[in-house]
């Protein structure tokens, strides 16, 4: 069902959109939070795929809709290694990093501490989880001083 989902809400933002307004994030979040705690990589992936696909797109959802899932997006990124699910997670953050409320989104972002993998992941040999950080990281520094100032982002820092 998680996978459908995911699918259903990649191919229409209309789609996207009912599946959001029908009350699918905190599920999902649910979701790959037990698949993280249980070890289960088969739930993070199709989870982070489907929760994904409901935070991008052409047109992106209301970030009211989606806010709650920047911290797991961030989580799976910092504890899980396999490239699709990096891949998606990094996409998300990516997306949701930009658009109306950029501002407190870059914020969400940053509080998360997830920057440092990112800058990690500009040496990954999988080039084509390099552009979403580039993306990610660039939606960054465009946000206000304080999130924009590179040693902010790891004075303290141990990755």
């Amino acid at each position: 069902a998680n996978q459908s989902l995911g699918n259903i809400a990649g191919d229409h933002f209309q789609l996207r959109d009912l599946i959001l307004h029908a009350g699918a994030v905190n599920p999902l979040i649910r979701i790959i939070e037990d698949g993280i705690e249980k070890g289960n990589l088969n739930l993070v992936k199709i989870g982070t795929k489907a929760l994904c696909n409901l935070c991008r797109g052409r047109l992106l959802p209301p970030f009211r809709q989606v806010k709650d899932t920047i911290p797991v997006f961030a989580k799976v990124i910092m504890t899980q290694e396999g490239i699709d699910v990096l891949w998606n997670a990094v996409w998300a953050l990516s997306s949701l990093s930009e658009g109306m409320n950029v501002e407190e989104s870059v914020q969400m972002v940053v509080e998360t501490g997830v920057v440092p993998y990112l800058v990690k992941f500009l040496d990954h040999s999988f080039l084509a989880l390099v552009h979403p950080c580039i993306k990610t990281i660039g939606n960054i520094l465009t946000g206000n001083n304080k999130q924009g100032n590179v040693r902010f982002f790891f004075y303290g820092k141990d990755f």
